[in-house]
């Protein structure tokens, strides 16, 4: 068992599959495979499970994981010298304004910390992030989760043999814009907006809820999907379609003119999501903290 070997296969575990790592490792496929493989034949196990769709880290596989995350830092720490390594704080959410504006009060906060490292991802799979999670290579995430996955989830946060704790519920809602022709209309309903087609459904998970279609009865072929939030609330503010997602804070509306109409059947549970074998430092505690005075006047529980 080597270093390189360690280094790969967390280099691996990130990149989600072989070639993307050998990419990013500046090496060839097969030096990358022929180290893995050789490392799972020394250790009697795969430590990941291939697909078409890349891979993932077997059970025993995470623990290896672990414990190569845990080698290399130490290395990467002797290695440092007498220089004490700066404190890294690695956070991965969820599109969000709430855990943007957290964040900035965060780094607001911590002006003036030298040593101090903060970096912040969007991401678009909870898998990728929990694995990067349980292998150290986060320290936080804050994941939104529907109710109808929340099994899914729960299930999966436990098979890394990660913690979460409840931040709250948040309705999910409908939002149209200025030239909207229902804008002006009072009391909404969802079903005024069964024969519309939607400009934009954030989350491929929304588009395909049987619950929405009950509520609204569209066809999710009909959605135009937009990457950015910030083309998101333009989008609608300026045309005629309407979006659906979670409800935002009040200044975000009043920004773009958008009028929401509540669907509560549709909830979005936050959650943030942490590696016990890492105790959360003073930092992220109190981002959790500006988080949840974030999420509060939005809340329904």
């Amino acid at each position: 068992m080597t270093i390189q070997q360690l280094e790969y296969i967390l280099e691996v575990n990130r990149a989600g599959s072989m070639s993307k790592a050998a990419k990013n490792l500046f090496v060839s496929h097969s030096s990358v495979s022929n180290s893995v493989a050789a490392l799972e034949e020394e250790l009697g196990f795969p430590v990941f499970e291939r697909s078409y769709q890349g891979v993932i880290p077997s059970t025993q596989g995470r623990e290896v994981l672990e414990h190569a995350a845990q080698v290399c830092e130490h290395l990467r720490r002797m290695r440092s010298g007498k220089n004490p390594p700066s404190r890294r704080i690695r956070i991965e959410t969820t599109h969000s304004h709430c855990c943007s504006n957290a964040l900035l009060h965060l780094l607001e906060e911590c002006r003036g910390q030298d040593d101090l490292r903060f970096y912040h991802e969007t991401y678009h799979t909870s898998k990728t992030a929990l694995g990067k999670l349980a292998t150290f290579d986060l320290d936080l995430v804050v994941h939104s989760c529907m109710s109808n996955f929340l099994h899914e989830f729960k299930k999966e946060v436990a098979q890394h043999g990660l913690e979460w704790k409840h931040l709250g519920i948040l309705p999910g809602v409908i939002k149209i814009g200025p030239k909207h022709r229902l804008y002006h209309k009072p009391d909404l309903t969802p079903r005024d907006f069964k024969d519309e087609v939607i400009i934009d459904a954030p989350q491929a998970n929304v588009a395909n809820s049987s619950a929405m279609k009950a509520l609204i009865g569209f066809d999710p072929d009909r959605a135009l999907l937009v990457t950015t939030r910030e083309n998101r609330y333009e989008l609608v503010s300026k045309g005629f379609g309407f979006a659906i997602g979670r409800k935002s804070p009040e200044y975000i509306d009043r920004q773009y003119g958008l009028r929401n109409v509540l669907l509560p059947e549709i909830q979005h549970h936050q959650f943030y999501i942490f590696n016990p074998a890492r105790p959360l430092g003073p930092e992220l505690q109190r981002y959790i903290a500006l988080l949840e005075e974030e999420l509060a006047p939005l809340r329904i529980d």
